[in-house]
């Protein structure tokens, strides 16, 4: 039987439990990627299923070509880098990096690849190692 106490114990415990883990996002919040909805990637003008886009909460965008291919595009510098995989973790609906920020390879020009990065609004384009052209469009 919970008594009035024991129902006030257990809703203490909670509320500080949750209170730890909105203080631990917030501490940790450059070390967090939200994955992008409503977004179109196509390889060389063909669909790339395996994509996955990511924004920061400062607005870079990470975008995972495969599992080999990690980009980081920096809109405000107009930079875009080789992300180093090993960096980050994928959870559902979004991507932890372990380091803030990330480690990265600037793509200028990386293997005789020069990147041609293009940014507008809700759009993104470039040059990467290995698929051709990328593009990156937002519907949203």
């Amino acid at each position: 039987m919970i008594t009035s106490r024991g129902l006030r114990i257990c809703a203490a415990v909670s509320l500080t439990t949750l209170g730890l883990i909105v203080v631990a996002i917030f501490i940790t919040s450059a070390h967090w990627w939200i994955k992008a909805r409503g977004v179109v990637v196509t390889c060389s003008k063909s669909a790339c299923l395996e994509a996955r886009v990511y924004k920061s909460w400062a607005g870079n965008v990470l975008v995972s070509i495969d599992d080999y291919e990690w980009y980081l595009v920096f809109p405000e510098s107009q930079r875009i880098g080789i992300a180093n995989k090993s960096n980050f973790f994928r959870l559902p609906g979004c991507v932890y990096s372990r380091n803030a920020p990330p480690f990265f390879a600037l793509l200028n020009p990386v293997k005789s690849i020069t990147p041609e990065l293009l940014v507008e609004n809700k759009h993104i384009e470039f040059n990467s190692l290995n698929q051709g052209r990328v593009s990156v469009i937002w519907s949203r």
